[in-house]
């Protein structure tokens, strides 16, 4: 081979290595499984931070307190008072073609791992709140749904009628009151937002 010929072959070389180092270094995009991993690590950290376990009871007098719910000829009660059907409490609705029992005005919370449930008065569990991916398989008879933690407080989302979107928010005014927002957007009756407050069992509000 002729000297130019390899001078040539080596100065090609010698290029393709400049934009070698030239070219930006990208860090690979994580992978789906450490996304998940970084999501249940902060929402165990804000778990930690803002425990909502506990005995509470809804307050009346610093609630919303819609007159009505339900709709047809069914005979209603108002909030956290005693309705004809046994319970007392907040709205019910369908999912999974379950009916959703009421929260009674007297609840339970337990705060453990994955998990928050909210049971009745005798320690029945009601529904349940998963924010971790490892929490384990809810029972048969339980309505579980999915929560992420959001500047301190558990948000949950679903669908409703007539396609309006609930947002449901579960924060610790501080350690004696527990405050469940519920915003309500789009469907029939437009956008809204109604406040239920609970006061930890035991504790006198000051």
């Amino acid at each position: 081979m002729k000297k130019s010929t390899i001078l040539a072959v080596a100065m090609i070389l010698a290029g393709f290595g400049v934009l070698s180092l030239a070219k930006p270094r990208f860090s690979p995009a994580p992978s789906s499984a450490g996304s998940v991993e970084a999501v249940d690590a902060s929402n165990q950290a804000a778990a930690k931070a803002n425990n909502l376990s506990g005995e509470w009871v809804l307050d009346p007098s610093r609630s919303d307190m819609p007159r009505m719910w339900g709709g047809g000829n069914r005979p209603q009660g108002q909030w956290g008072q005693a309705h004809p059907d046994g319970h007392d409490g907040q709205m019910g609705n369908h999912e999974g073609g379950r009916g959703r029992m009421r929260l009674p005005r007297h609840i339970q919370i337990t705060q453990d791992g994955s998990l928050v449930s909210f049971a009745d008065s005798t320690g029945a569990v009601l529904q349940e709140i998963a924010f971790d991916s490892h929490a384990p398989a809810p029972a048969a008879d339980v309505i579980r749904r999915t929560g992420q933690w959001k500047a301190g407080a558990l948000e949950v989302q679903r669908e409703g009628r007539g396609g309006a979107t609930f947002t449901e928010s579960w924060s610790l005014q501080d350690a004696g009151t527990l405050i469940c927002t519920t915003k309500i957007q789009g469907g029939d009756m437009g956008d809204r937002t109604m406040k239920r407050v609970y006061q930890r069992a035991g504790v006198k509000e000051s």
